[in-house]
C-alpha cells in the first residue's frame, strides 16, 4: 500500500531541526576546542564531555600527542597541567554550550566528518515522519476513501447549485420596496451547502449532521 501523507505539522518540524541545528553549531565549537589540544574530536567524545567526569583519556590523548615521552619530568608534569586546564576547561564550555533546555540529544544521529559536525540525513527524516498522518493502513484507508467521495460529492452538488438556473423574482419584488436589500436573498448568491447561517441549499448542523433547506429550492427554477 502506497503511504499518502494527509497531514504534517510543519512547526513542530521547523522547531525540531531549527534545535539539531542549534546542536550542530555548539558541538562545532567543542569539537574545534579539542582539536586545539591535539585531540581527534569524536561524538564518543563529545558525549563524554557532556555526560561523565572521567577525563583522563582526553588528557592522556592531548599529553600524547606532544611526544611528551622523552621529557623531562618537571617539563612533562607541566604539560600535563596545561592539559588537565586545558580539558577542564572545554568541559565547562560543553556544559554552558550544550544545554539541551529539557530535550534530549540523540547522539547517534550526528557524526564527526573530517572534524565538521554533521546531522544523519535520515535523523530529519524521522522528524519529518513522526510529525506527519499517513494513510497507511486498510482502516484509514477505508475512512480516507469515504472522506474523497464526499469531497467529490459536495463540489458537484456546489457546483450544480451554481450553474442551476435561477428564480429571482422574489428578490427583485423585495428590491423594489427597499433598493439596499442586502443580496443574500438574491439567488443569485445562492450557495450549495454552507454553514446553517448562510444563504445556502443545505446546511450542515452543529453536529456536523448535513440538512436539506428545501425552503430555498424555490429559489431554482
Amino acid at each position: 500500500m502506497e503511504k499518502v501523507c494527509i497531514y504534517r505539522n510543519e512547526a513542530e518540524i521547523a522547531r525540531q531541526v531549527s534545535w539539531c541545528k542549534t546542536v550542530t553549531e555548539r558541538l562545532q565549537k567543542v569539537a574545534d576546542a579539542l582539536a586545539n589540544i591535539e585531540i581527534i574530536p569524536t561524538i564518543e567524545k563529545l558525549q563524554s564531555l557532556y555526560e561523565s567526569d572521567d577525563l583522563k583519556a582526553l588528557i592522556d590523548e592531548s599529553c600524547n600527542a606532544q611526544n611528551i615521552g622523552g621529557l623531562p619530568r618537571r617539563v612533562k608534569s607541566l604539560v600535563i597541567e596545561d592539559a588537565e586546564k586545558a580539558v577542564t576547561s572545554i568541559k565547562e564550555k560543553a556544559a554552558s554550550l550544550i544545554k539541551t533546555e529539557g530535550r534530549r540529544i540523540d547522539w547517534e544521529f550526528y557524526q564527526v566528518n573530517d572534524g565538521k559536525i554533521i546531522i544523519d540525513p535520515s535523523y530529519v527524516q524521522s522528524i519529518e515522519r513522526a510529525n506527519s498522518i499517513y494513510i497507511d493502513s486498510e482502516p484509514r484507508q477505508a475512512v480516507y476513501d469515504k472522506w474523497l467521495a464526499m469531497e467529490k460529492a459536495i463540489k458537484e452538488f456546489n457546483e450544480a447549485v451554481k450553474n442551476a438556473p435561477k428564480e429571482n423574482s422574489i428578490y427583485e419584488s423585495i428590491a423594489k420596496v427597499n433598493p439596499e436589500i442586502s443580496s443574500v436573498y438574491d439567488a443569485n448568491f445562492l450557495m450549495g451547502i454552507s454553514t446553517h447561517n448562510h444563504f445556502s441549499l443545505a446546511m450542515l448542523d452543529d453536529d456536523g449532521t448535513p440538512t436539506l433547506k428545501a425552503q430555498n429550492f424555490t429559489y431554482i427554477k
